[in-house]
């Protein structure tokens, strides 16, 4: 199996108060970037997991797991909501679907 495709874990910025403006300022979204097996998600597999069969649902698979808190991951310049994560000794998958 080739990890052979970047993916970025993603943590949304947080509001911030800026004392010299009187706004809130949002900060810059945390991405952290790993290695990652990315494959279609069958279709049984799709029914088991969300009921229904979707459109740009992938299976994603890293080496070793990733522990830091995220808000979603990004593939490809799209952001995926993740619906399970299956952690393994060596690695880790996430079954994603496409953010609408």
């Amino acid at each position: 199996m080739r990890y052979d495709q970047i993916i970025y874990f993603v943590k949304q910025g947080e509001d911030e108060y800026d004392y010299s403006t009187g706004n809130y300022v949002t900060t810059e979204p945390i991405k952290d970037e790993a290695w990652a097996n990315v494959s279609d998600m069958g279709t049984q597999r799709q029914t088991l997991v969300f009921g229904a069969l979707k459109q740009g649902a992938l299976t994603i698979r890293i080496q070793n797991k990733h522990e830091q808190p995220f808000d979603y991951i990004e593939y490809g310049g799209t952001p995926y909501n993740v619906a399970t994560t299956r952690t393994f000794r060596h690695d880790q998958a996430f079954e994603v679907s496409e953010q609408l």
